[in-house]
């Protein structure tokens, strides 16, 4: 005859086995969630958190140097970094930096982020996220892929890889674009070329619907903006 105890053993241990198999499902369930890689200075958005300095004089200046800086490096790497957001609309009216912007935002396709690599100097820092081929949007923290750093101020230009997603270039943080609105053709070798800021960079085939489909109409009609006024006939921006 089986005794209570046996019994209440057994009971305990099925117990037990039924607690680790829930546990484990409720573990493979869970969306994990990746560490923030880049960090920024507190209140500071576009500031690296290592080498951030408040209070910058010209911040342009050492903007363009970066882009001079990475221009080069993908050139000598036959990466092809292209001009997006921000600094596209700059581009769209004059070609130059918008006057209140203090970072840059590039994309790369990913025939050319597959060539990135980590780079260092005394003046700039090239980082790629080791999260950047994580496309799941689940991955809120990574948004950004890879970034060229100024070490002397901590300023710096966003870069963001995009796959190809049927008839779409997309990105982790949600953007996409018609495949044509970036490049002519599928392959690198069809991307436009422009000058900005004095630099040869690389462009979307259609800048018009590029911004148009992360901004709206309104993008394109500037009567004020962030405490500036465009002048249509210098084609600059002042302060209003």
């Amino acid at each position: 005859m089986i005794s209570n105890l046996y019994i209440i053993s057994i009971l305990s241990m099925i117990s037990v086995l039924i607690i680790v198999i829930i546990q484990n499902k409720k573990n493979k369930n869970k969306k994990t969630k990746n560490k923030k890689f880049f960090k920024e200075l507190p209140n500071h958005n576009h500031l690296d958190y290592r080498y951030g300095k408040l209070n910058n004089k010209n911040k342009h200046k050492t903007l363009i140097y970066l882009l001079k800086r990475f221009m080069d490096y993908s050139h000598e790497n036959k990466i092809k970094p292209i001009l997006m957001y921000g600094g596209l609309i700059g581009y769209y009216f004059n070609n130059k930096l918008l006057p209140w912007d203090d970072d840059i935002d590039m994309i790369l396709l990913k025939p050319s982020s597959d060539k990135l690599k980590n780079y260092e100097d005394d003046k700039i820092l090239i980082e790629v996220n080791p999260n950047c081929n994580n496309y799941s949007v689940t991955d809120s923290q990574n948004k950004i892929s890879s970034r060229v750093i100024s070490k002397e101020n901590g300023l710096f230009i966003d870069l963001t890889f995009f796959i190809e997603q049927g008839n779409y270039w997309v990105c982790k943080d949600g953007n996409k674009f018609i495949k044509k609105d970036i490049i002519q053709y599928n392959d690198e070798k069809y991307l436009k070329r422009g000058i900005f800021e004095g630099i040869s960079v690389w462009i979307p085939n259609n800048i018009e619907n590029c911004l148009r489909t992360k901004y709206g109409e309104n993008v394109f009609t500037p009567l004020k903006n962030k405490g500036f006024i465009f002048n249509k006939k210098t084609k600059t921006w002042k302060k209003s």
